[in-house]
């Protein structure tokens, strides 16, 4: 399933919640209180448009750390996604081999690298 019509992120794709860790977007209720930044949570409000019977497709960004790989971030090509090396949110489809992504495991960066 996909959180869809314009499609953003895929329902395997995971988030941090504030007293559950990490879990996957298609589990995210409304009321979970979601990792925005490194020092913040925002609650969820509302789903603008998921559907978990709708198929979409899905531009995947596989990265690593300095010492991990971790599993590839799936989300629309046309979706916003920060680039630390670029100082700003770029669609997903422009990012490019050794773009720094800022990411929430153990706040570690990461370099696309593939």
């Amino acid at each position: 399933g996909g959180f869809g019509g314009g499609f953003c992120f895929s329902g395997v794709t995971t988030v941090n919640v504030f007293d559950k860790d990490i879990i996957e977007m298609r589990d995210l209720e409304i009321g979970d209180r979601v990792q925005v930044d490194n020092n913040g949570y925002s609650r969820l409000y509302s789903f603008g448009h998921y559907n978990k019977d709708t198929m979409g497709d899905f531009f995947q960004i596989n990265h690593t750390s300095s010492t991990e790989q971790y599993r590839p971030l799936e989300l629309s090509k046309d979706d916003m996604i920060y680039v630390q090396n670029k100082e700003s949110f770029v669609p997903a489809s422009t990012i490019t081999v050794g773009d720094k992504l800022l990411l929430a495991y153990n706040n570690n960066n990461a370099k696309k690298d593939r």
